[in-house]
Order: C-alpha cells, then structure tokens, then sequence
C-alpha cells in the first residue's frame, strides 16, 4: 500500500508524468524569488552607481556644485549615496573659499585672512593661502610707503616702515 503511494506521488495515478513534489516546488518558487529579487537589487545598485557616476563625472569636469539624488536611490543605499555628497562638500567649500581669496588677490584686492577650521591638507592649504595674504598686504604696504616717500609726503613710522634700510640717506 505505502509503496504504490509513492508510486502515484511520483506519477500520475493512471500513470501519467511525475508529479512535483511539493518539496520540488517550494525549491523551484524559491528560486523564482531569488532571481527576481537579485534582479530588483542589480537595478536598485545600478541606480547608485550611476548617481554616484553623475557626481564624479561633474567634478572631473570641475562642477563642483552636483550632487547624487539620494531620493532616487533604494533607502538601503541612501548612505553610500549620501556619503559621497558629503565628501563632495567637504572638498567644495574649502576649494571655492581658496579660489575666491585667490582671485581678489590677483585682483589687487587682498582678502580677509580664511579662518575656517580645518584640519590636514585643507588645513596646509588654508594657512598657505593665509601665508600668501599676509605676504601681499606686507609689499601692498611697502609700496604704499615707497610711493609717499617718492612723492615728498611725509611717510609716518610704521611698522612695516624699519624693514628696509634707505639707501638715500647711506650714500
């Protein structure tokens, strides 16, 4: 008795094709669902990827002002996503504040001193800059000085005044 159920489980009762166990067919729709859900997260890493490319891209081409739309990405990878728009910002701001000061002074304009915290490279690039600043405001002084002494204005002492010796008093 217990054998020709097994026979029949396996065939059809008159005989016909197996039958799937209902093992084979929690494995085949197991399956299923792994292929779809493999599937959904490609799409869903290829979308990150290509906002993550977006933003690189951008920057190479020196746009510093893109960033990924972390709204189109799956929330799971939101914070892959968002973390490359934080570092993106952590290099723009001390970039456009380094341009900007360097502008205004090959504009003659020399600017206020950068005192953002930083730290590391951004920190050697700052006081660089700071560095350059100072050294501007310094010869922007000395010519000042050169220019009230040329003219015959009486040139108050100054601090910068003592720096340089006056070669027409020496001769």
């Amino acid at each position: 008795m217990r054998e020709r159920a097994a026979a029949e489980a396996r065939t059809g009762a008159d005989g016909s094709e197996p039958r799937p166990s209902r093992r084979s067919a929690w494995a085949l729709l197991s399956l299923a669902i792994g292929a779809i859900a493999a599937r959904l997260a490609a799409g869903a890493t290829r979308r990150a990827l290509d906002e993550i490319a977006r933003v690189r891209d951008a920057v190479r081409s020196g746009r510093l002002d893109v960033r990924a739309d972390a709204a189109r990405v799956v929330p799971g990878l939101r914070p892959i996503v968002e973390a490359v728009n934080e570092t993106v910002d952590a290099f723009a701001l001390p970039f456009e504040k380094a341009t900007s000061a360097l502008a205004r002074v090959s504009s003659g304009e020399p600017p206020e001193l950068i005192e953002e915290p930083a730290c590391g490279a951004f920190c050697r690039q700052r006081d660089a800059i700071n560095a350059l600043i100072a050294f501007v405001r310094l010869r922007a002084e000395d010519l000042r000085l050169l220019v009230d002494r040329a003219s015959g204005a009486a040139a108050a002492p100054s601090e910068g005044a003592g720096r340089h010796r006056d070669r027409s008093s020496a001769a």
